[in-house]
């Protein structure tokens, strides 16, 4: 389990436009994936989903660009659980948007969650990981004028997909 604490703050009061959620379009992984594989859009894909309502409430858009069919060696549950954690602190940070993209890196993938949080939210309370399942790594940064990027690594996992063997 990853746990992240961002030193929860209230906004009351704070309106800004309507939320709005970019889509992604699904692309299936391959199924079965091995054990101890995840589909990383998979996995992005369920935590904005489940915490769409928390970001709709603060008035926070989510957005997600994953490259297609990246696939990460780790626990499902683990996996979940930290993505949670990491996204519910960038939806608390945020002042209008948080996205989310990964991307491989050599033999690696980043997951990184961005969030626009204003200097007087964020500069002194970055987020701080207590437990990190082994195989991930967390690494958080403030990126002046943007916000706070927080960057989740694992390990990267081939994959074939449907329907390319052969061609």
């Amino acid at each position: 389990m990853c746990i992240g604490s961002s030193g929860r703050s209230a906004r009351a009061g704070r309106r800004h436009g309507p939320q709005t959620t970019v889509q992604t379009p699904i692309q299936n992984p391959p199924a079965p994936l091995p054990r101890g594989v995840v589909d990383v859009a998979t996995e992005a894909r369920a935590a904005l989903t489940a915490l769409e309502d928390t970001a709709r409430r603060r008035f926070v858009a989510l957005q997600m660009a994953i490259e297609p069919l990246l696939a990460a060696k780790a626990d499902p549950n683990d996996c979940q659980n930290c993505l949670r954690a990491l996204l519910a602190g960038a939806i608390d940070r945020a002042d209008s948007g948080v996205l989310i993209t990964a991307m491989r890196r050599g033999d690696s993938v980043a997951i990184e969650i961005l969030d626009d949080g204003s200097i007087k939210s964020v500069a002194h309370d970055l987020p701080k990981f207590e437990i990190v399942p082994p195989g991930l790594a967390v690494a958080a940064e403030y990126l002046p004028q943007h916000g706070v990027k927080v960057t989740l690594r694992l390990p990267y996992a081939q994959i074939d997909p449907i329907g390319d063997a052969g061609t």
